[in-house]
């Protein structure tokens, strides 16, 4: 069994409002195309959630920010899109450029049906299981 840890994101989001007058989190979204993943997982001999777990957090442990910052996760049109936001707005992921299947990057609203992937407490990667 997996231990529980404490867990509020809309603490560790940031906020806008839309037009339609909605406060929406809202962070820099990476897509990651599903053939450059599998092939690069196929590769590893692993999964792709371990494949982009260990990206990340070799990404963090050589400089990681200060700042705590969630990720979330959600699947469209043939791709991954993993959204990244913190309290300030200030987290962009370029640790992610570099991920196999990388397509682009843009800022927006976090997707409705996304779901929290990871969050980075300032210290250490901490995968959420929801």
């Amino acid at each position: 069994m997996y231990p529980t840890l404490p867990f509020a994101p809309e603490a560790l989001c940031h906020f806008e409002t839309d037009l339609f007058g909605e406060r929406r989190a809202v962070g820099q979204t990476h897509v990651l195309a599903w053939p450059g993943l599998v092939a690069a997982a196929t590769a590893a001999s692993t999964g792709i959630d371990q494949l982009l777990s260990g990206l990340v957090a070799g990404a963090l442990a050589r400089r990681p920010p200060k700042a705590p910052f969630l990720i979330f996760w959600s699947a469209l049109a043939g791709a991954i899109h993993l959204t990244v936001t913190g309290p300030g707005g200030r987290q962009q992921g370029t640790w992610l450029l570099d991920a196999p299947g990388h397509r682009g990057a843009g800022r927006g609203a976090v997707p409705r049906h996304a779901t929290p992937w990871a969050v980075w407490d300032g210290h250490r990667l901490v995968r959420a299981h929801v």
